[in-house]
């Protein structure tokens, strides 16, 4: 008998462990160069590093190019600083063509990226106001027919902790860096479908060159690709991003068609109270169209 009870524990165990989802995709080893765990964390403190100068400004175009149906075009502004916790960004989106649903309008995000990640958006509308942004709302599209959710604009896994080298590989003709970073244990808890970030990194400069947002499998669920940069002011930044669904093949890509650099910003640009309201003009003169 007790050899019994014992057998059904152990079987019970065995059930129970099998039907425990893997929430961590598995690295995908790409060669057998080996560099020590403090290079590694040097690359990632680089990329993470790295930022422009002073505050900026874009002006942006984001198309959605879908496998089948009509493109649409949206136009935007983007705004950035940085603070003691990271990143602050904030994006402005609207539909370029005019509609009568009043409830498609502009949309309004404030990002704080690092470590601790938060965002808040607000909506226009008759019913307009700014909240927070956690749980689904994460990975709700900015638009209804966009791939971009604002996961995909702040890119939180810039931040995530734990990573794994995968080997050096080449992009675009250069020497690049492959990583898999894993969220945290409450990220995963929260959002169980995504397995990891793989990124591929530019070997000299550490910029992103590639993202790749996969499942706990290893299925491929959304990829960015850097496209091209342009250089302004001595100041390099991302020119063209695209996003393709993996699950779909839609795509959307957004592209800077003006820059302005080397600005010093004002505060209340970033003040999550001003959320909704038009900024402050910045000259034409200091933008550099494209």
């Amino acid at each position: 008998m007790k050899a019994f009870i014992a057998l059904f524990i152990f079987l019970s165990l065995a059930v129970c462990l099998s039907a425990k989802k893997n929430v961590r995709a598995q690295p995908e080893y790409i060669n057998n160069k080996e560099i020590s765990p403090e290079r590694v964390d040097q690359i990632m403190d680089f990329f993470r590093s790295a930022k422009l100068t002073n505050d900026f400004a874009f002006r942006f175009e984001m198309k959605h190019l879908p496998r089948r149906g009509k493109e649409s075009i949206y136009l935007g502004q983007i705004w950035g600083s940085w603070n003691e916790k990271g990143p602050l960004n904030r994006v402005r989106l609207w539909p370029r063509q005019k509609s009568n649903n009043k409830e498609i309008g502009q949309v309004d995000m404030l990002s704080q990226n690092g470590v601790e990640a938060t965002l808040w958006i607000n909506r226009a509308g008759e019913k307009s106001k700014t909240v927070k942004i956690d749980g689904e709302n994460l990975f709700e599209p900015l638009y209804e027919n966009l791939i971009f959710t604002p996961f995909d604009i702040q890119m939180p896994f810039i931040y995530w902790q734990d990573h794994v080298y995968e080997g050096s590989t080449r992009m675009k003709g250069r020497s690049a860096h492959q990583l898999l970073l894993y969220p945290p244990e409450d990220f995963s808890e929260q959002y169980p479908d995504i397995g990891g970030v793989r990124v591929t990194l530019d070997a000299e400069f550490s910029a992103m060159l590639k993202a790749e947002i996969i499942s706990p499998d290893g299925e491929l669920i959304k990829t960015f690709k850097i496209n091209s940069v342009k250089k302004v002011n001595k100041e390099w930044i991302v020119k063209t991003i695209d996003l393709l669904d993996e699950k779909t093949r839609n795509k959307t890509r957004l592209k800077i068609v003006a820059a302005a650099v080397n600005l010093d910003l004002s505060e209340s640009v970033f003040n999550i109270t001003q959320l909704g309201n038009i900024p402050s003009e910045i000259s034409p003169d200091k933008f550099k169209f494209f």
